[in-house]
């Protein structure tokens, strides 16, 4: 059985993985390849496989559940702020 390979394109994967703000070798040491494996699927010089899109899918998800979870940390601290202001 033949491996299938990434849906991505490299330059796609690249710029996911820049907007996350995940450097190339923090991806390697989390998808467990050397940083140069990442650079030549960047570079396009071997296939992207289909694991690294999935890792970074998930990578995407989570950045996104800090995010959230840090936006409401603020919400709440301007909520006590604010709580705080109107007490006489």
């Amino acid at each position: 059985m033949k491996k299938k390979g990434s849906d991505l394109t490299r330059e796609q994967f690249k710029s996911r993985r820049k907007e996350l703000g995940i450097s190339v070798p923090k991806f390697a040491e989390h998808v467990g390849v050397d940083k140069t494996t990442v650079y030549k699927w960047e570079l396009g010089m071997v296939p992207l496989p289909k694991y690294a899109e999935r890792l970074l899918e998930a990578l995407d998800g989570e950045v996104w559940r800090l995010k959230l979870d840090r936006i409401g940390m603020e919400l709440r601290e301007i909520k006590e702020y604010l709580e705080r202001k109107e007490e006489p």
